[in-house]
């Protein structure tokens, strides 16, 4: 499990799909960034998703939790769209 991403029973509780990942962990990110995985055993690193929206809070302070866009459950539409341009 990646660390600060949360478990499918926590993403059930924000209504999302296999299709994202939930980051727990607070920080300021912007729409597009990335999500990157160190590769057990070597020195590389791995793209796992990219920022796409925020869950809404209405409290004041309260951290609302950054949304990504999982990239293994994308790979067609990005082959797709690369291999079209």
């Amino acid at each position: 499990m990646l660390e600060g991403v949360a478990t499918k029973e926590r993403r059930l509780t924000h209504q999302t799909t296999d299709y994202h990942l939930l980051k727990i962990k607070y920080q300021e990110e912007y729409a597009g960034a990335p999500v990157q995985c160190l590769i057990p055993g070597t020195n590389q690193w791995a793209l796992v998703g990219v920022s796409s929206w925020r869950i809404a809070c209405a409290a004041s302070g309260v951290e609302r939790p950054r949304m990504y866009d999982k990239i293994s459950s994308n790979t067609a539409w990005i082959h797709e769209t690369v291999n079209s341009s």
